[in-house]
Parts: structure tokens; sequence; C-alpha cells
């Protein structure tokens, strides 16, 4: 790991961030951060890196993070009870406005954490649970943001995008300065503004459910961010974590 000091006082600057790591490469911005949270980080701490070796989403999952070819950073947070449940609602929110800020993009959100443009994946979300030395609860919240679609590793390339042409360090100010505007103050408009740009919400779609995959009709989403379904036989499921797609006929029809 490598910190470029340079790069820090500029995204100060930009983010208003008091306590930042920027590195030209790392293995997980989320892995540097959750050490740093336990070791008593602020309020905001960010973590952010040109690269990741080992950059992870969810479900254990590897998440590409070529040098130079995206945004990977990581907030620590320490919210107020109820706003730990939203954090990940909050940080798609704050990616989408910085994005459209930035950019003539609108991205869509697919539940639970995904930013698409179109069908393919431009942003992915991983919010996770972290301890301070005092015993208090927060998070570290990662984002990362393809912005060179040719530096993708190719197999990736017919399901994942990127924004291209825009400033990343830019985004960055953005998205940080969303992320703690509404990740430490939720509100109801905050969940509005995230059913909104849901592309699943009215739609069918596939859910695995212990390992078995299960029909239902995406309805709702509810106040901790839980996706709300009803099956084929009229019962609503709240979902809360796990592997959801788009019914193979609804992406027909689109």
């Amino acid at each position: 790991m490598c910190k470029d000091s340079t790069w820090a006082a500029r995204l100060r600057a930009l983010t208003g961030a008091q306590e930042i790591e920027a590195y030209r490469a790392i293995d997980s911005t989320n892995a540097r951060a959750k050490a740093w949270a336990r070791a008593g980080a602020a309020q905001g701490a960010l973590v952010i890196a040109a690269g990741q070796t080992a950059g992870r989403g969810r479900l254990g999952r590897t998440f590409a993070s070529p040098a130079d070819a995206g945004l990977y950073m990581t907030v620590i947070l320490w919210p107020d009870g109820a706003a730990l449940e939203r954090l990940t609602i909050a940080a798609a929110v704050a990616t989408c406005e910085a994005i459209e800020a930035c950019t003539p993009y609108r991205p869509g959100i697919k539940w639970v954490n995904d930013l698409l443009l179109g069908e393919k994946k431009i942003c992915g979300i991983l919010a996770e649970a972290v301890t301070s030395p005092s015993g208090a609860r927060g998070a570290v919240v990662g984002i990362g943001v393809n912005l060179a679609e040719g530096a993708l590793p190719e197999e990736l390339r017919g399901i994942a995008g990127a924004l291209g042409g825009v400033e990343r360090d830019a985004l960055a100010g953005r998205i940080y300065q969303n992320l703690l505007r509404d990740a430490l103050n939720p509100s109801e408009a905050l969940l509005e503004e995230y059913r909104a740009r849901s592309i699943l919400l009215g739609r069918e779609i596939d859910y695995c459910e212990k390992g078995v995959w299960r029909h239902a009709r995406a309805e709702d989403i509810g106040a901790a961010g839980e996706l709300l379904v009803r099956d084929e036989k009229g019962a609503l499921h709240a979902l809360r974590a796990g592997e959801v797609t788009m019914h193979r006929e609804e992406k027909a029809r689109k």
C-alpha cells in the first residue's frame, strides 16, 4: 500500500473530510476502513484508492477495480439508531445524485446495492458493520464506480458499464458530501427518492431464498430498506438480503 499525501490534500479541499487516507493501490478500501474504524477513526473518515487488488462486493464476490479506471472509496460512519438501517439507501441516492450533477446520466437503483445505466452495472455499494473501541456501533460504506469501460475484464463487459469522461475527484467530493448529509439525517424524503429511482418496483422478479429461486412481484421498499414482494399465491414477503434479478419475461418486454 502506497499513500498519496498530495491527492489526500486535494480531496480534503473537495470533500471537507478531516481524516483521509488516499492510496495509489490497496487491497480493499473497506478492509482498511474497518481496521481504522476499530482503532477509533472519526465520523466521516475517508479511505480512497486509485485501484484495488482485492475489491469485494456483496455475498463475498470480487469487485473488479482496475487501476485508474474507477472511483473506489469507503466512508466510516457512526450514525444514530435507525439511521444504521438506511445506510445503503443513503449511499445509493447520494451516488445517483452525484452522478447526475457531474454527468448527463440518470442511473437507476437495483435493490439493494447496484446502480445501473440501462441494463449495465456501473456502481456497487457495500456497507459493513463495525464497532469502535468504546463499543459504539457504526459501519463502513464502500462505493465503487466504473469510469472506464475499456479497462474492465473482458468477461464483465456485457453486464458492466462505465460513466466515462467524468472527473474522478469531483465525483468523489459530491458523493462524500451527499452521503454525510443523507446518512446522518435520514428522512422519509430519502426513502421516496430511493423508491422513485428503483428499477424493480412494479415488475416481476426472481429472488433466491435459502438456495431456492422463487418468482414474485416487487411492490415496495420498506422503512428499513427491505424489498417487499408478493409471491404467486398473493403472500407478501420482506427481503432483507439475497440475490434478486428481473424476471426473464420482464427482461424480454424491456
